[in-house]
């Protein structure tokens, strides 16, 4: 089980953590086999990439100027053409981790994916 700690503090600028949500944070093999399935707590609001930083789960990431790039995370380390895609109760995200706002029983999966010429045309 993954659990995350944090304040909720009343500002006219920051959100208030006072609700808390589950999610469940999976990682699928290339074959589509779930290698890894755990729920993650925090708080409504707070972003995937959030409540991975407040967890012990491993992973790692870069900073881009469009958000969070994973870089792997648990098992998961694409190499050279490969990136971690992420899904969202069972469909492609639309936005990445740091945006990603997940809510009570969502389905975060992770996979590496091949990175196609198309996506670069």
């Amino acid at each position: 089980m993954l659990a995350v700690a944090g304040c909720a503090q009343q500002n006219a600028h920051e959100i208030v953590y006072d609700e808390e949500v589950q999610f469940t944070l999976r990682l699928v093999g290339s074959d589509g086999s779930v290698i890894s399935s755990e729920p993650v707590y925090a708080y409504a609001g707070q972003s995937v990439f959030t409540a991975l930083k407040n967890s012990d789960f491993p992973f790692t990431y870069e900073e881009q100027s469009f958000g969070v790039f994973l870089t792997s995370i648990g098992a998961l380390k694409p190499t050279e053409n490969e990136y971690l895609a992420v899904y969202l109760n069972g469909e492609y995200a639309s936005v990445g981790i740091s945006d990603l706002i997940p809510e009570n029983g969502d389905k975060i999966n992770f996979k590496i994916e091949k990175i196609s010429e198309s996506e670069f045309n």
